[in-house]
């Protein structure tokens, strides 16, 4: 894809800086663009009691009394956002999602970034390729404990592994044979995601941004996502519908839209994350440094053109979507309703005064992030014009002329 000219750059007032001996927090303010989303908000009315719940829950495993640990996974306002994604369903399979994704998004942080050792594989302990192997054994032991929760593929003294169980055992009771199925496949293919990230990590280039956008609608998590839409409204979208090109798309550009939104709020963690590290540059596993990195784009400009492709996904899901409600099955449309839930959820969440997740450096508390961003409900300009890479084009091809 050729680069774009930038648009009006925003004005960011005092740019991150390279790497601080002191440790001191230095503040980083920028602008992000409007994010064009005109699904309205909502959140399930039981999120304050699943918080409670999940926090006597946390109570009852050791994993989540270690150091660290105990800080991610509370200062993330994870139960708010599931309250937010997931905005209906029934309290009990609410309480599975809300305690699943306590341990999903400390899987991820804990592991999958390479943050420490307090996970179930001790995966980050390695280098290059036995990094990726011990990764990826980890990743096929957890899936396959998620089929059958009484499998005997962890040891038992690892403190990950109760929880998880608990965590598929609970889902296996509940659900469907279809929601189980798309559970699995979902998990899947997130971890999949995860070690085609780490091999990109490893390796000695840059991705370019049409593999990146493959990548990130993975790594985001949307695979699990999508199961539980089904499982909390409880509902089973027949397979001729879940499985057609459309709605394909349609799950193919949420894992993106959150991807990127991800991106446009976490860059500057990021980059602090990176600079922390003692490396200088940008972050190449973010879409506003890859852009960066790839054209050279100052901070401002990369965030403009970041937003420009994000708003363009945001319109195709948009109109396909419309294109797919007449004709869809009730279950469908329930299931389309939760997709459009789930996007705006997830961008309400990173917007949210608790969520210091993006906002936090060194876990200061003094708030060394700070931006501004609007969300509009009205089209921008040039949201019809399909993004030019060819792992995503295709979605355009769908809508009727």
């Amino acid at each position: 894809m050729e680069p774009a000219t930038p648009a009006n750059p925003a004005n960011p007032t005092n740019p991150a800086s390279p790497t601080n001996p002191t440790n001191t927090v230095e503040k980083t303010r920028f602008e992000i663009p409007p994010l064009y989303c005109p699904v309205p908000f909502a959140i399930h009315p039981s999120t304050d009691l699943l918080r409670e719940r999940t926090d006597a829950w946390l109570n009852r495993y050791e994993f989540f009394t270690q150091e660290g640990v105990r800080s991610l996974v509370t200062g993330s306002n994870w139960v708010e956002a599931d309250g937010l994604t997931w905005p209906v369903g029934d309290e009990q399979s609410m309480q599975v999602i809300a305690d699943w994704s306590i341990i999903i998004c400390a899987l991820d942080d804990l592991v999958m970034e390479d943050n420490g050792d307090s996970g179930p594989s001790a995966a980050q302990s390695g280098s290059g390729a036995r990094h990726a192997a011990a990764l990826w054994r980890a990743c096929s032991r957890l899936l396959r404990v998620l089929e059958v929760p009484n499998a005997r593929l962890i040891e038992e003294p690892n403190p990950f592994i109760a929880p998880w169980r608990d965590a598929a055992q609970r889902f296996n009771d509940l659900a469907t044979p279809t929601q189980h199925r798309r559970w699995i496949e979902g998990h899947r293919a997130f971890f999949n995601g995860i070690a085609w990230e780490q091999a990109l990590a490893l390796s000695d280039s840059l991705p370019t941004l049409n593999e990146y956008a493959s990548v990130r609608m993975h790594t985001i998590g949307v695979g699990p996502a999508r199961a539980a839409i089904e499982f909390t409204r409880g509902i089973d979208v027949p397979d001729r519908e879940m499985d057609s090109p459309p709605v394909r798309a349609i799950n193919e550009a949420w894992g993106v839209l959150n991807g990127w939104d991800n991106d446009l709020f976490s860059y500057g963690k990021d980059r602090a994350a990176l600079r922390n590290s003692g490396k200088n540059g940008e972050p190449a596993s973010n879409l506003v440094g890859l852009l960066m990195l790839t054209y050279g784009y100052t901070l401002p400009e990369a965030l403009n053109r970041a937003v420009e492709l994000r708003n363009r996904v945001m319109s195709l899901f948009v109109r396909l979507r419309a294109q797919l409600m007449p004709k869809a099955s009730p279950a469908l449309r329930e299931y389309l309703e939760g997709v459009g839930n789930a996007i705006r959820g997830v961008l309400e969440w990173h917007l949210r005064p608790r969520t210091s997740r993006f906002t936090e450096l060194g876990g200061s508390g003094s708030g060394g992030i700070e931006f501004t961003v609007d969300i509009t409900e009205i089209p921008v300009a040039d949201h019809e014009k399909a993004v030019e890479l060819p792992s995503i084009a295709w979605w355009w091809d769908l809508l009727d002329s």
